[in-house]
């Protein structure tokens, strides 16, 4: 059960800080509103408002996302329609300990501390 409130934003917005959504952001969210719906969510690390949410089943562009952490969320997103959500969750668990000690993951907090836009290198 999924309950928002109008006004909610709801988003997936790891990308930002050059990680993956975990907690099975990649396996379970695929499995209820369609993989390419959660690739645009967490590729372009956006919020939608409440009534999006109910409309697609949950009740930046892409250039400017880490490259890393694009790489890894789209293989685990890949994996979300496997038989094992296990396997996915494991899969996932270990592409965020990848991409949190990246230079991208450190780039994004410095931008986010400074207040500007971060420039990723895709390592």
């Amino acid at each position: 059960m999924r309950v928002v409130t109008r006004g909610t934003k709801l988003g997936l917005l790891e990308h930002r800080y050059g990680l993956i959504p975990d907690l099975g952001g990649t396996q379970r969210l695929p499995r209820l509103v369609g993989r390419g719906k959660v690739k645009e969510l967490i590729f372009k690390a956006q919020q939608i408002k409440a009534d999006e949410a109910y409309r697609i089943g949950l009740a930046e562009q892409l250039a400017s996302q880490p490259p890393l952490a694009l790489l890894y969320a789209k293989r685990a997103i890949n994996t979300s329609q496997k038989p094992s959500v296990r396997d996915g969750l494991l899969l996932e668990a270990k592409s965020e300990s990848v991409c949190i000690r990246s230079n991208d993951a450190k780039e994004a907090v410095r931008a986010f501390m400074e207040k500007q836009a971060p420039q990723y290198q895709g390592r």
